[in-house]
């Protein structure tokens, strides 16, 4: 017999850190708020790029936690926007071009990523359909390695990607 009753709704993590906010202000600020605590310097993008390639060494790692804890200290920016995933085997890239076309005509802000890049790590992320800036994303990629120190953790190139 099927139950009627609606299940309660699933609680949203609230983030346990000073970081609250920072992912909604974009990547330097979130940047200068985690090497506040670890006193790193920030990587030019040559420097994260060789970081990145030195991360492919350590193979893949199954699991959650390690991704969880990252984005905890980062502040859970998962959480800072809402978002639409997009699967399947065929057509997301042309679902997600129109999706953005559409949005963006709205006069929204969007933020997209995607996976895997052709030429350059910055093709997979795009503000208001244009590329992230070097030096955004060497600041995204600082903060995440920061993170990760804090931690005592390496994480895998995909995971400082997908953060």
């Amino acid at each position: 017999m099927l139950s009627t009753r609606r299940r309660p709704p699933v609680p949203r993590p609230t983030p346990r850190n000073n970081f609250t906010g920072f992912a909604s202000e974009g990547p330097r600020a979130l940047c200068r708020a985690v090497r506040g605590l670890l006193s790193l310097p920030t990587m030019n993008y040559t420097e994260a790029l060789a970081w990145l390639d030195s991360l492919t060494l350590h193979g893949i790692k199954l699991g959650l936690e390690r991704p969880r804890a990252l984005a905890a200290a980062l502040g859970d920016p998962q959480f800072a926007a809402p978002s639409v995933l997009i699967g399947g085997t065929n057509g997301k890239g042309s679902t997600l071009a129109f999706l953005a076309s559409l949005l963006l005509a709205d006069g929204r802000k969007i933020g997209q990523y995607t996976s895997p890049h052709l030429v350059s790590p910055r093709e997979r992320i795009r503000v208001n359909d244009r590329e992230i800036s070097r030096e955004d994303f060497a600041a995204a990629v600082t903060a995440v390695r920061s993170a990760a120190t804090a931690l005592h953790e390496i994480p895998t190139y995909f995971e400082v990607m997908t953060l």
